[in-house]
């Protein structure tokens, strides 16, 4: 073979390979920029029903690593995966999400080159890794799939366009399409792809109407776990009992029984005079119990039940169980046979509804900041149940046949007859004492089973509003407070009898 002829060769494989090079480069696309104008991003993706799930990943600067949120629909249901697969309130949520990417047109070419991509914000998040060295250029990944899994539309969302915005074209972005180089100008609004785990749940936890609320029971107090030569036990310091009821007729509070715990023992008292129930705080309660917000959740441990109940053989043996729910703020107390339950450690609240439903909300250990606050506002557990409120179904006894009067001789086509009408009477009663019970247990069972695999974690500002001491519950009259003196220094005051002269 000719030295030209070899020539010719390696210029037509360097040829081709430079060619090929060329078409699988990562920023290549199909259009000249001019022509991209207009037309949609995701011309593929057209209809926003198809969407089954939703994944954002934002780089968290303060942390040094990625996070993800995803929502999807899991066997016909809704679940939020990266909270445990807690139920969602997604189809419209989605449907919105998913309608900014099918509309989403180019209305501009922002850049070809890779330099850019920092400036712009549009580096792409490596998913479940820590990015310690890009503390900046690191925009938010939005993907979304279809019910197989296969990819509707995934874009790295950057910077707004100031430039834009000035020209009054709000919301406009730097986006650009993973493993492509060119940075497109967009009209899109990321607040509609909300990565807050509030945004994507039934917000109503307990479905508790206002006017349902009848009675409510604040037993404060903290669980302490103490180790002792003979093992793990927990000591419980009680502070003060008390229940309130909601009189609907006059609107207003009604206190039941006050119980409280002094170094001197436990005793049972009441208002004194110049006390009165600070209405504000309860009706603050109430709305708080009404609109209760969960920030997050976590999934309960297997074993646990709803009524934080485990057995005994898994809490001996399992150490890393028991961890857990220290952690949380669960201490175990052995009962009289096979199982323990778990104390929460800072309180409880029970209320007791017209339908007869009881709630018992408790109260655990503080959970850690909120996500993108301030360190000092924390959140906290409380753990959810419910049960049938018995006193609300007294079963109907059947009245007994009158006697028949003294000197008179029974008639028993009457005594039939009445007797007749007493049974008949007494079953509607006891058909309605089931079906009333009845609805009340299957409602029971139905808020169990949404509360009984989980950890909610809420705000500690609503844990103020609902966790109530009896300084909070109780005040003194304007009349009689003073400014710089508590509830229990006017107690003091009321009991040893020496109440101040107010004119002197």
């Amino acid at each position: 073979m000719s030295e030209t002829v070899k020539s010719l060769i390696y210029v037509g494989i360097a040829a081709a390979v430079a060619l090929l090079a060329w078409l699988l480069q990562p920023g290549d696309v199909s259009l000249a920029p001019d022509e991209q104008i207009g037309k949609p991003l995701f011309p593929e993706f057209t209809d926003p029903l198809a969407a089954r799930s939703l994944q954002i990943t934002r780089f968290d600067e303060s942390l040094g690593e990625a996070r993800s949120f995803e929502v999807a629909q899991r066997g016909g249901r809704w679940v939020i995966p990266s909270a445990d697969g807690y139920p969602a309130d997604a189809e419209e949520q989605l449907k919105t999400a998913a309608t900014l990417l099918v509309d989403l047109k180019v209305l501009g070419v922002v850049s070809d080159l890779p330099k850019d991509h920092k400036e712009l914000g549009v580096l792409e998040v490596e998913k479940n890794s820590q990015m310690l060295s890009l503390d900046e250029g690191v925009g938010t990944l939005v993907e979304m799939r279809d019910a197989k899994g296969g990819p509707l539309a995934r874009l790295i969302v950057g910077k707004k366009l100031k430039a834009k915005e000035e020209q009054g074209q709000a919301n406009q972005r730097a986006v650009r399409i993973p493993g492509q180089d060119r940075v497109y100008a967009v009209a899109f609004d990321l607040d509609k792809v909300s990565t807050k785990f509030e945004d994507w749940i039934e917000k109503d936890l307990l479905q508790l109407k206002a006017f349902d609320v009848e009675r409510v029971l604040l037993n404060d107090f903290s669980v302490v776990p103490v180790q002792t030569l003979q093992g793990l036990r927990k000591e419980l310091r009680p502070r003060s009992k008390i229940t309130l009821m909601w009189n609907a007729d006059d609107a207003k509070w009604v206190l039941e029984t006050l119980t409280d715990y002094t170094p001197a023992g436990e005793r049972t008292t009441e208002l004194l005079e110049g006390e009165e129930l600070n209405s504000e705080k309860l009706n603050a309660l109430k709305t708080a119990l009404v609109d209760l917000e969960i920030v997050d959740v976590t999934a309960k441990p297997e074993g646990l039940s709803a009524t934080l109940r485990a057995p005994r053989a898994k809490v001996e043996a399992d150490r890393v169980f028991l961890d857990e729910l220290f952690a949380v703020g669960l201490v175990p107390e052995a009962l009289a046979g096979n199982e323990y339950v778990f104390q929460a450690t800072n309180g409880e609240v029970v209320v007791d509804s017209k339908e007869g439903i009881t709630y018992v909300l408790r109260f655990g250990n503080v959970a850690g900041a909120e996500e993108g606050t301030e360190v000092a506002k924390l959140n906290r557990y409380i753990f959810v149940y419910t049960r049938v409120d018995e006193s609300k179904f007294p079963e109907p006894q059947k009245p007994s046949l009158p006697p028949t009067p003294e000197g008179e001789e029974p008639d028993a086509d009457a005594q039939k007859a009445a007797q007749e009408k007493i049974d008949k009477d007494h079953q509607r009663a006891l058909d309605s004492w089931n079906e009333k019970r009845k609805k009340a247990a299957d409602r029971v069972a139905e808020l169990n089973a949404r509360f009984g695999p989980w950890y909610y974690v809420v705000s500690e500002d609503v844990y103020k509003q609902i966790h109530l001491s009896k300084a909070d519950v109780i005040r003194a009259k304007p009349s009689t407070a003073e400014e710089g003196s508590g509830i229990d220094a006017f107690r003091q005051l009321e009991e040893n009898g020496l109440r101040k002269d107010t004119g002197s």
